[in-house]
């Protein structure tokens, strides 16, 4: 939790350097809206990456599989 609280932080003090006067409040919405796009951007790219592993497996079982009949009509 402490070093969530501390990447808060740092997200908020670059929000504050990269803006104006802004209330407290906006800059914490800023924040959160933030957070809540790279959460979804990671997310996204999670799936982009489970897709690819599933599809890379497929690609290797049909291989396996072409292997393992060759291999049999050659016996």
């Amino acid at each position: 939790m402490k070093e969530l609280g501390e990447f808060v932080t740092v997200v908020i003090d670059e929000l504050k350097q990269g803006t104006r006067n802004i209330a407290n409040h906006q800059l914490y919405m800023l924040a959160v809206l933030n957070l809540a796009d790279e959460l979804f951007q990671a997310q996204d790219r999670i799936e982009d990456l489970k897709d690819e592993v599933h599809r890379r497996t497929d690609r290797l079982i049909r291989l396996l599989d072409e292997t393992g009949e060759e291999t049999a009509e050659e016996s």
